[in-house]
């Protein structure tokens, strides 16, 4: 992951496995990378042994910059609206954590900067 930074990388998919090394969670945030978790993805991959065991928590506890998405629709049969129920009811994640991962996706994206800052007022706005 620092290797792909290294080499620009700003958004890294998955990446959940940064929880191993607190001194790489460091640098990650210091160099402001963004993560694009995909929970159920990560569980259906055996990434992660189960959504109440998913390293997103501990992620956000580290101040790293994350969102939710989905990977794949088809083969994870989720939408990102069941992604974000479920991380709700099993992961116990509130409205303002899911506010704060959709605000830092828009805030990651690659979005032309009056689109990121109409999509960053309209998730503020909701």
């Amino acid at each position: 992951m620092l290797e792909a930074a290294a080499l620009g990388a700003t958004r890294i998919g998955h990446g959940i496995h940064i929880v191993q090394d607190a001194g790489d969670m460091q640098r990650a945030r210091e160099l402001g990378l963004h993560f694009e978790v995909c929970p159920s993805s990560n569980v259906h991959t055996g990434a992660a042994a189960s959504l109440a065991t998913h390293p997103l928590r501990e992620m956000q506890a580290a101040g790293l910059s994350l969102s939710v998405s989905t990977d794949n629709r088809l083969m994870s049969g989720v939408s990102l609206s069941s992604e974000l129920q479920a991380l709700h009811e099993v992961v116990g994640l509130g409205l303002e954590q899911i506010g704060q991962m959709n605000r830092a996706a828009a805030a990651a994206s690659f979005m032309p900067k009056a689109a990121c800052e109409a999509a960053l007022g309209a998730i503020s706005a909701s």
